[in-house]
């Protein structure tokens, strides 16, 4: 393969596979050819090809040979089979310098289920739990000052979850069309889903999967609009603008972090007071800063393996503009500012005799050590055995303490002390 390679008269391609593409790791060279896989896959899913192949209630494994002839010609073999589950990992091997085999499996016409996982993994399920968490905190700052419906608390959670679940997939679309997703150091916390770039799921089901979740959620958020009051539509329109623009534009612009915070954090509790009492209040606009600067920390410290994908595609995001120990330093800085504010709002309420922030939420400092040892993984960066668990433990600090809020405005209702 090197010799008639090497007397191609397009020079990037000589460059990409004499001297790069060898030296890419197993994993790599699977994403390589990616691509190239979703478009077979995606034709022999189709009827009636599917059909000829077999693929009719069982997955096909799809194993492709591209060998280059001497006289400069490429011969693509392709063979199915029914060796390989729906979903495993693409699987890259090099048998001889003129041979390589890539394979994938196919889903078959019949595999609906596969299908349908595919697309709920796509939407990152293990990452929506933030949404669960903000409308138990909206609501729960509702019931405080008097208004409770759980019809409308269970719809406009579910409402948010699919927001959250198009962001993602959303993101996802954009990330591969951008290449980022090439280059990314996956984490458990960070780097997208995967599904895409391992050969998985075609790009479009992708896009797909956030278009539909996004329409459904707009559904939910007219509906409300009309049962809670027009009011709504301006929030509802801020929320769409953080979601379509955050991938292809915001992340083009320096600081991107505020858009999640005020998307993903602000927005949502401002949302749902106003499903269920119809109106704002300053006071629920003070009570969910704590929640925008966490998710926007969540967003800031999930940037910091992929500083240099991100770098390469053009993202301006803050490690990026400013230098990771900038970043850290910001992540700490805001971190801290969190139990600032909860502190400065209890204190107000004592002094005012209007309550700002129940004395209750005081109980969201309990999650000081985690905060903690968040902002000391933050500052070993270098290290990913380091940076990787500060990761998930970033994500238990911001969960608990969204809860332990909710669970003081709670508390307030029925035993009062402010």
């Amino acid at each position: 393969m090197r010799k008639p390679l090497s007397m191609s008269p397009f020079r990037p391609v000589r460059e990409l596979r004499l001297d790069e593409f060898e030296k890419y790791p197993v994993r790599m060279r699977a994403e390589a050819v990616a691509p190239i896989l979703n478009k077979i896959r995606r034709f022999l899913s189709g009827f009636p090809v599917r059909n000829i192949v077999g693929a009719g209630t069982k997955p096909v494994a799809l194993t492709y040979h591209l060998r280059v002839r001497p006289e400069n010609r490429m011969v693509l073999r392709i063979s199915a089979s029914r060796r390989r589950s729906f979903g495993e990992d693409p699987v890259s091997r090099c048998d001889s310098d003129e041979q390589r085999t890539v394979s994938c499996s196919v889903p078959g016409g019949g595999d609906v289920m596969g299908k349908w996982i595919l697309w709920f993994k796509e939407t990152r399920p293990q990452f929506l739990f933030l949404s669960v968490v903000l409308a138990f905190l909206g609501t729960a700052i509702a019931w405080y000052y008097g208004s409770f419906n759980l019809g409308y608390a269970l719809l406009a959670g579910f409402g948010l979850v699919l927001t959250h679940g198009s962001a993602n997939a959303i993101n996802d679309y954009f990330d591969y069309k951008s290449g980022i997703d090439l280059h990314v150091v996956r984490t458990p916390f960070s780097g997208g889903s995967g599904l895409v770039p391992d050969g998985k799921l075609p790009l479009g089901h992708a896009l797909w999967v956030g278009i539909v979740t996004s329409a459904a959620a707009l559904a939910i958020g007219v509906f409300f609009a009309i049962v809670s009051g027009w009011q709504l539509i301006p929030l509802l329109v801020a929320a769409i603008l953080c979601l379509v623009l955050y991938t292809p534009v915001i992340l083009r612009t320096s600081r991107p972090e505020w858009s999640p915070g005020l998307g993903l954090g602000i927005l949502p509790i401002m949302g749902f007071y106003f499903v269920q009492t119809g109106r704002y209040d300053w006071v629920v606009l003070v009570a969910s800063v704590p929640s925008g600067i966490l998710v926007h920390n969540l967003l800031l410290l999930n940037e910091f393996p992929d500083v240099e994908a991100d770098r390469m595609g053009g993202r301006k995001t803050t490690p990026v503009v400013y230098g990771m120990e900038a970043a850290a330093r910001v992540f700490r800085i805001t971190t801290v500012s969190v139990y600032v504010w909860i502190v400065g709002c209890v204190l107000l309420t004592a002094a005012t005799g209007r309550v700002v922030m129940p004395v209750y939420c005081l109980i969201a400092l309990f999650t000081l050590p985690l905060a903690a040892k968040a902002m000391r993984g933050a500052g070993e960066y270098k290290d990913m055995n380091r940076l990787v668990p500060a990761l998930g433990t970033n994500v238990m600090f911001i969960l608990l303490t969204q809860v332990l809020l909710g669970v003081g405005y709670i508390l307030e209702k029925m035993f009062p002390i402010s």
